[in-house]
């Protein structure tokens, strides 16, 4: 389901957001974050970005995973894919 991409010497973990489903509709919450606790109880960062939307019209995600304590590299790197993905 993963795929190992490097992009501008980043190595990185990217994977479609597993819930595999659209956030819920409303503002009482975003989700379910249960699949972005395996990779902070590890210790790596772990950032899910909105990537399309459902055929509902709700957002989808794509979920980024970084090496360990190279937080700020994941954040640099999800700002660029932001940027591609809109």
């Amino acid at each position: 389901m993963g795929e190992d991409a490097s992009v501008t010497g980043f190595n990185r973990r990217f994977r479609p957001d597993p819930s595999l489903a659209p956030a819920p509709k409303g503002l009482e919450s975003t989700g379910d974050c249960v699949m972005n606790l395996p990779w902070t109880q590890a210790g790596l960062p772990v950032i899910s970005l909105p990537s399309e939307l459902s055929k509902n019209g709700l957002p989808m995600g794509l979920q980024v995973i970084g090496r360990w304590m190279e937080d700020e590299r994941l954040f640099d790197l999800a700002g660029h894919l932001a940027w591609l993905l809109k």
